[in-house]
């Protein structure tokens, strides 16, 4: 395997992770809109209300969370390409300044 050919898996999965980003975040908003007042139930309105409530934030919580390490991750592989392929075009350059083939 070739350093191009690992990069381009390394961005392909750098996607992946970013599309999952996108959906959990999108995930935490949603939940966030589905606040419901505490009397919103019948019956035994109150405690449903509350629980409900309760599980609502918790998952908004855990999405938000997991929105921002899945962010984080993506930033540091972008920064890991970058600075791999940062690293090639230098050595590129250098090894290109010491030889010269005369084919």
């Amino acid at each position: 395997m070739t350093l191009e050919v690992a990069l381009e898996n390394l961005a392909a999965d750098t996607d992946t992770w970013a599309s999952a980003a996108d959906t959990i975040t999108t995930m935490s908003s949603s939940l966030g809109g589905l606040t419901l007042g505490e009397f919103v139930f019948t019956g035994r309105g109150y405690a449903a209300g509350v629980a409900y409530e309760e599980v609502r934030a918790h998952m908004e919580s855990l999405t938000s969370d997991g929105g921002t390490e899945l962010n984080d991750t993506v930033s540091t592989l972008r920064k890991i390409h970058a600075d791999y392929a940062d690293n090639e075009a230098a050595a590129t350059a250098r090894y290109n300044g010491m030889w010269t083939y005369d084919g």
